[in-house]
């Protein structure tokens, strides 16, 4: 019998949590177009009419750089103010994908600071990313863990820029797989 694998369990770990979050973001998607589904409307329609898909684009950007923060309430206001799903999706995920090569350019110059190599060597990000390259983009692009944190460290441990932009393409799935459990909340409410 041959011994557990302990990257497996984390990998199985890794996607239960993010099966967690998923069910967590339609609940949540559920309660807002039960409870606040005019006050919805409405921000919707402020936020399409003034930023439209351009502002969708920069949002998911912005919001996915920063560690803690992501595009899914964007998705759902852009949803819910009448933008086509293809296109909210579209700029969403160019926005997010771009997302990981900033985080990348970010993490180059925190990459100098001490404090922040010996955060990512302590946490084992560094070693892991080199040791997945993109792959370990790509996994931390889907699951709820701060993506842009891995993108920095990524960037401060030296991975090259072409193994995140390869592993960012994940956040096309994520944006997707957020914008159809807003689709199927706000359609369960309607």
């Amino acid at each position: 019998m041959s011994p557990p694998n302990p990257d497996a369990a984390r990998n199985r770990d890794l996607y239960w949590n993010m099966a967690k979050a998923l069910v967590v973001l339609l609940v949540l998607v559920v309660l807002i177009g039960v409870f606040f589904r005019g006050p919805l409307e409405t921000a919707a329609a402020a936020f399409v009419t003034r930023f439209g898909l351009f502002g969708v684009f920069v949002s998911a950007l912005i919001l996915d750089t920063v560690p803690g923060l992501g595009s899914q309430p964007i998705v759902l206001l852009a949803y819910a103010g009448g933008l086509p799903a293809i296109w909210v999706w579209l700029a969403a995920g160019v926005g997010s994908w771009f997302s990981g090569l900033l985080g990348w350019a970010v993490g180059l110059g925190l990459g100098r600071w001490p404090w922040f190599r010996a955060w990512i060597l302590r946490t084992g990000l560094e070693a892991g990313l080199l040791k997945h390259q993109w792959r370990g983009i790509f996994l931390a692009a889907l699951v709820p863990f701060p993506y842009g944190l891995v993108t920095m460290a990524a960037g401060a441990g030296g991975l090259p820029l072409k193994h995140v932009a390869i592993g960012a393409t994940g956040r096309f799935v994520k944006i997707g797989l957020s914008l159809a459990i807003v689709m199927l909340g706000l359609g369960a409410t309607a």
